[in-house]
């Protein structure tokens, strides 16, 4: 017999909490059906001038009233909607990583994307000082992907899994990428994926052929909310929690963004963005939606 799995279970948990509410509008709507009858019926005794007391029918009736507040909760609620942005420096590290990968510019002096006045020892600590001094001595030059290392480097001892979201100009650069974080032990045995733009529809995947084609429009919003609504929904379905997911932005533009914003509405997954002045420091944002009276009934995920 095989044996049923815990991200298997989670899978299914997840899965069963995105069909509650059209649950409880299906109860709703055969409790409204049996408290109809029980009415109708003791409207009738009473005209008769009959006295009888159902405890069945009782309850039918206090169960169709708690099913109708629990929906004036959910998706009927008058009340105005607040929504606020909550900030965490130093959030908590997560086993999942997405980040987005932009172009190196001016690449034609470069070694497998690292320019030929940097050299890399493989230990993130000791290079990212290397960097700053760069950064902060005369002539100052930086490096583009500092921030993406940093990123994942923040999730060092918890981190799982990388997912390298790239541009149409970027992809034809990751596999630069790939080698680069080949070099620091920390790191180099996580499972690192990217999600490409196959065929004008997202695919997540460890193969791939260098293409322009299969890079993403980082201009688009709907087109990056489509990848990213894809690459959440995968994780679900492998049993990923949503308090597993963090969405790095450093590497994008301002349209990625808005999409990495947006994808923690009402959720646990977490947007993440590497400040780039001292002391370049990981702060977590999440965007909160919820009713400014009452509580909500969490149908997310």
């Amino acid at each position: 017999m095989q044996q049923i799995t815990k991200n298997q279970l989670r899978s299914l948990f997840y899965r069963l909490r995105r069909k509650a509410l059209w649950l409880t509008i299906a109860i709703f709507v055969l409790s409204a059906n049996w408290a109809a009858n029980v009415i109708q019926d003791s409207v009738k005794l009473f005209l008769e001038s009959k006295v009888e007391i159902s405890y069945v029918g009782t309850a039918y009736v206090i169960f169709f009233f708690a099913m109708s507040y629990l929906l004036y909760k959910s998706i009927f609620n008058p009340f105005p909607r607040t929504r606020f942005l909550n900030d965490i420096e130093k959030p908590e590290k997560r086993s999942h990583l997405i980040i987005f990968l932009s172009k190196l510019e001016n690449t034609e002096t470069f070694t497998d994307g690292i320019p030929p006045w940097l050299s890399l020892t493989g230990k993130f600590k000791e290079d990212f000082k290397t960097l700053v001094e760069l950064k902060t001595t005369p002539p100052c030059r930086s490096w583009k992907w500092e921030m993406p290392l940093r990123a994942i480097e923040y999730h060092v001892g918890k981190l799982q899994e990388i997912i390298i979201v790239c541009s149409k100009e970027s992809i034809l650069q990751y596999n630069w990428f790939l080698k680069i974080l080949n070099k620091y032990h920390d790191v180099s045995g996580l499972n690192v994926y990217t999600l490409v733009n196959r065929d004008n529809k997202p695919f997540l995947t460890k193969d791939y052929d260098v293409d322009r084609d299969l890079g993403w429009n980082f201009l688009k919003f709907d087109e990056m909310s489509k990848a990213l609504n894809y690459l959440i929904k995968e994780l679900f379905k492998n049993g990923i929690r949503e308090e597993d997911i963090m969405i790095d932005f450093t590497g994008g533009l301002a349209v990625t963004s808005v999409v990495a914003a947006a994808m923690t509405f009402n959720r646990k997954i977490k947007a993440q963005y590497v400040k780039t002045t001292p002391e370049w420091e990981a702060v977590s944002y999440d965007i909160v939606f919820e009713s400014s009276k009452i509580g909500d009934f969490d149908f997310t995920a």
